[in-house]
């Protein structure tokens, strides 16, 4: 939460919907919590990061795959705030079920 926090290319909206998720969680399950990352929406995620798949400038979302594992994808939702563009979405925060990636 703290590294969220202090991320400028990540939205408030994006930070209250995380800390929703994670304190439900942990008030469902005290000892476990989540069992994923809700950001990749997995347990693993590619070492060497991700490369852009396409991009739909309308509706803001970026739909990336790794790089040393191309079969993992994620889809983010992009904003433009503030003058720069900032992260609004990514695994199951803010992103529609019907919108996430099919593994």
């Amino acid at each position: 939460m703290d590294w969220l926090n202090q991320n400028q290319l990540i939205t408030d909206n994006f930070k209250k919907t995380y800390k929703k998720l994670q304190d439900k969680a942990i008030k469902d399950d005290p000892e476990l919590g989540l069992d994923f990352d809700p950001i990749f929406d997995a347990q693993d995620f590619p070492d060497k990061g991700f490369e852009l798949m396409s991009c739909d400038l309308k509706s803001g979302y970026v739909t990336v795959k790794g790089k040393d594992w191309p079969a993992f994808i994620l889809v983010l939702k992009v904003v433009y705030k503030n003058n720069k563009w900032q992260v609004d979405g990514a695994g199951v925060i803010n992103i529609p079920e019907a919108r996430r990636a099919k593994r």
